[in-house]
Parts: structure tokens; C-alpha cells; sequence
């Protein structure tokens, strides 16, 4: 494609249509996506979020992963879809932490998780796509998941000690993906403790 077939400014064309690359006012040709990284994802009904209550989650630190994971979100057998992780996000609510981490990991799951549902909304915010996921606090399941990633640090402090930031965001970005019959789990790798946070993760559906 030559410089004469590309266009000054934005194009709006249908999904599946061709058309031509695009140039800036200055001649540059455009590589970046326009409306973020994720607009087009999103515009295709495929990001989900789910988020905890806000007012947290109770998180018990542990030496080791357990059945017992303060977040699951379950990918059914059959859906059809891939579950790829984007974001994890966590807001400090209360209780005292220790140096450890929260980590990521999966398991084969069947059968559907037990705990307290938690509410999955499309990240376009319409309301009305729905996801073939299930997301559960406090749930308990079949087996402890294998850890595929340390997320975020937790540092030994209190909602009074002075540091620059309690709220920790981790752009996974796809680098984990759930295929159907599995679990995406968060865990607390600590010393004793139990502190609240509330927990959100965003994903995408892909087929699978």
C-alpha cells in the first residue's frame, strides 16, 4: 500500500469491511490504536469485569494455595470461550498486611465453584451482553490451583502508615488465558494475617 492509497484522519467502517490505512495531519501514517488499546474488544462485547463488594472481602494469609481461594472465576465446560485476564485490580479496606504477595493461579474445575456469587458486568457499558463466566468470593474448590504468577507485593502496614499507595493495579494484559473446564484464582501468599480488600479482574472472552 502506497502513501496515495492512505487517508488524513479517522475512518468509520464496518466490521469485516476493508478500506484504507490513515495518516495524521502531519502525513505520518497511523500505527497506534485509536480509542485504546482495548476499544475494539470492549465495542465487540467480549471485556468483563468482576468486582467484589466494595466494602471488601475478608483475606486470610497462607504459606501455600488452597481450595478455599478469596476470588474464583469459573470458565464452564462447553462455553465455547477462552477467559484472557487483563487487569487485576485490589483496594486496600482495612486490617493490618505483612510482606507477602497475591498470586495467580488455575485448576481443572468441573463442577461449579461454591461461595458468594459475585456480579459480572460488560465493561461496554450498555448492560445487556452476558458472559459465559462465573465469579465467586470466598469460594471453595475442587482442588488448590497451580501458581502461574506472583501478581502484586503486599507491604507490612496499616491504613495509617505512611505510603504512597494502598491500591495496587496489575495489567496482566493476556498473558494468562482460563480455557473452559478451569479456575482463575487469587490467593494471599503471607504470614498470619487477615486483612479486607476489595478485588476486581477484567477479561476478555475469545472463542476457543
Amino acid at each position: 500500500m502506497g502513501l496515495g492509497d492512505l487517508r488524513v484522519g479517522r475512518l468509520s467502517l464496518a466490521d469485516g469491511s476493508t478500506g484504507p490505512g490513515t495518516l495524521d495531519r502531519s502525513g505520518a501514517k497511523r500505527v497506534a490504536n485509536v480509542g485504546g488499546k482495548y476499544a475494539d474488544s470492549v465495542l465487540a462485547r467480549r471485556v468483563f469485569g468482576a468486582s467484589t463488594a466494595l466494602t471488601g472481602t475478608s483475606i486470610v494469609g497462607a504459606a501455600a494455595m488452597s481450595t478455599t481461594p478469596f476470588f474464583a472465576l469459573w470458565n464452564p465446560n462447553g462455553s465455547g470461550k477462552h477467559l484472557s485476564i487483563l487487569r487485576v485490580g485490589f483496594g486496600y479496606v482495612s486490617g493490618t498486611n505483612v510482606a507477602g504477595a497475591f498470586v495467580y493461579g488455575a485448576s481443572e474445575q468441573s463442577a461449579i465453584p461454591t461461595g458468594t456469587a459475585i456480579t459480572i458486568s460488560p465493561m461496554f457499558a450498555d448492560g445487556n451482553a452476558g458472559s459465559v463466566a462465573r465469579a465467586f468470593t470466598e469460594a471453595t474448590i475442587t482442588a488448590a490451583a497451580d501458581v502461574l504468577a506472583i501478581g502484586v507485593g503486599t507491604l507490612a502496614a496499616i491504613a495509617t502508615t505512611a505510603v504512597e499507595n494502598h491500591n495496587l493495579n496489575d495489567n496482566v494484559d493476556g498473558l494468562i488465558v482460563i480455557p473452559p473446564g478451569n479456575v482463575f484464582v487469587v490467593e494471599s501468599i503471607s504470614g498470619a494475617s487477615t486483612t479486607v480488600y476489595f478485588v476486581s479482574v477484567v477479561y476478555e472472552e475469545i472463542d476457543a
